[in-house]
């Protein structure tokens, strides 16, 4: 690339917009594992959902599909785990 090329493409990528992107992927996963293991941990009583009125169940089965979605750019990775294909 030449260093025209390699501004243009740093400006259209911001590498601090980038950043911000993966931590906010991070966080929405972590969020995803974090209710996921909650709902497998009080599998015997419903668990309590995040806001009173919601039901945990569907959150869970709103979530789990955008959360395989999230991976889905990395399914050529060696650590991506074909039971998380979409």
């Amino acid at each position: 690339m030449t260093p025209h090329a390699d501004a243009v493409h740093i400006a259209r990528h911001d590498p601090a917009r980038v950043l911000r992107e993966i931590d906010a992927k991070r966080q929405i996963i972590d969020q995803c594992a974090y209710w996921n293991e909650r709902a497998a941990s009080e599998a015997v009583d419903p668990p309590k959902s995040p806001q009173p009125g919601l039901d945990l169940g569907l959150l869970l089965d709103a979530m789990n599909p955008v959360l395989r979605l999230l991976a889905l750019p990395y399914a050529d990775r060696p650590d991506y785990r074909e039971e998380w294909r979409p």
